[in-house]
């Protein structure tokens, strides 16, 4: 990976070793006291001071006067924090597409940006076959890179011609392999949990069904109440039994599930999710509390099989899939987002008002109306709608 400065840009060189592990991919060598390199194997800028932690001629025990670059970690680790973990992994894998693009079209100075630069990186990644959303996201990792090295904004959106690149890129992409999520909607919810209902072990159905019932009436992404791997649970971020409360054991009327990390909440301040009593077939306090009875009170990751291991989101949406599928379902259009989709869709349908699904979803903008699958008739009815009440043609 690159050795990146802040400070006057010089040819970089490629290949060699990184010294806390990795190699180097390629990039520019900038002067400054202090160093930034980006590793494959530690993932991410780090910082490495290159200037001494105490002032020449000071001794041990002297009042020694504050320098600016006594700040940097604390900078480096606050503007680190700015991003969620999903999103510094895709700006990881940006800015190292950027830096081989730059070594094999011989850019020698990647920073700071160019337009032209940043105009044949798009048209490069086009020819790679990537997709619009993915090239924006690898444009937004570059003007971040640019940001952590001290050299200020490029400000892509004053670059005319990087615009119209990136419009004709929209315009020419064709997907190989369009996929649609498809929303989990009430219906859906009843055929899982007859194909479940007809499983052999009980406790592992009713886990499962349980955990659609969170997600879709608590609005939640899948990865906020499954865990990555079987390895990885984390219990200051990942759902344990603890996190699920009932306010009364012997005549509930809601359940508080504790989020302690997600998507959206960087500095894991965590948020309480309710789930009321529906008094029906569908009704996610019944569901989870059955399942709760089944688990017992053990500590640890609250959704695990009957056989010990952990319930995660490739197993989740394996189990959902295969039971759409028995029942004749294009399962490959359903995924762990789907019940938040479906649940967003159902609300709308429902009349919930849009800053109560804002809420619900704890969408901090209106992209939840991407979400929402207005049906065709819905569609259709809003003509009749305009013109108010039906009168005869002619008729005044």
């Amino acid at each position: 990976m690159p050795i990146l400065h802040s400070g006057s840009l010089q040819p970089f060189s490629t290949g060699g070793t990184c010294p806390r592990g990795g190699e180097w991919l390629g990039g520019c060598h900038i002067t400054q006291p202090v160093v930034w390199f980006l590793c494959t194997g530690t993932g991410g800028y780090r910082q490495v001071p290159a200037h001494p932690t105490r002032p020449a001629g000071t001794t041990r025990g002297a009042t020694a006067r504050l320098d600016i670059h006594s700040l940097d970690a604390a900078v480096q680790t606050l503007f680190s924090a700015g991003l969620a973990a999903s999103t510094q992994s895709v700006y990881r894998t940006g800015s190292r597409r950027f830096l081989q693009f730059c070594g094999t079209y011989q850019i020698h100075q990647p920073y700071p940006v160019t337009e032209r630069t940043l105009s044949g990186f798009v048209a490069h990644l086009h020819g790679a076959g990537l997709a619009p959303g993915t090239v924006k996201g690898y444009l937004a990792a570059v003007r971040h890179s640019q940001i952590a090295l001290g050299m200020g904004d490029p400000h892509m959106g004053h670059m005319p011609q990087l615009e119209y690149v990136v419009k004709g890129l929209k315009r020419t992409h064709r997907p190989n392999n369009p996929q649609t999520r498809l929303p989990i909607t009430p219906a859906i919810l009843r055929d899982l949990r007859a194909v479940w209902d007809r499983w052999p072990g009980r406790r592992d159905a009713s886990m499962l069904w349980a955990a659609s019932c969170m997600c879709f009436f608590g609005f939640l992404r899948a990865g906020e109440v499954v865990v990555p791997s079987d390895s990885s649970f984390d219990p200051s971020s990942h759902l344990a039994h603890g996190d699920v409360r009932v306010d009364n054991i012997t005549n509930p009327h809601y359940l508080e599930v504790r989020i302690k990390a997600s998507k959206t909440d960087p500095f894991r301040q965590g948020v309480s999710v309710f789930l009321g009593v529906t008094g029906g077939d569908l009704c996610p306090v019944a569901a989870i509390l059955s399942y709760m009875v089944l688990r017992g009170q053990d500590a640890g990751p609250f959704f695990r099989f009957a056989r010990g291991n952990l319930l995660t989101r490739e197993r989740f949406v394996v189990a959902v899939r295969s039971a759409l599928e028995s029942v004749g379902y294009h399962s490959s259009h359903y995924a762990g987002h789907s019940f938040r989709i479906g649940a967003a869709t159902t609300a709308a349908q429902c009349g919930i008002s849009d800053a109560l699904i804002k809420t619900l979803g704890r969408w901090q903008s209106a992209s939840y109306m991407v979400y929402i699958r207005t049906p065709r008739d819905t569609l259709c009815s809003v003509a009749r709608r305009l013109v108010g009440p039906t009168t005869k043609p002619g008729l005044r």
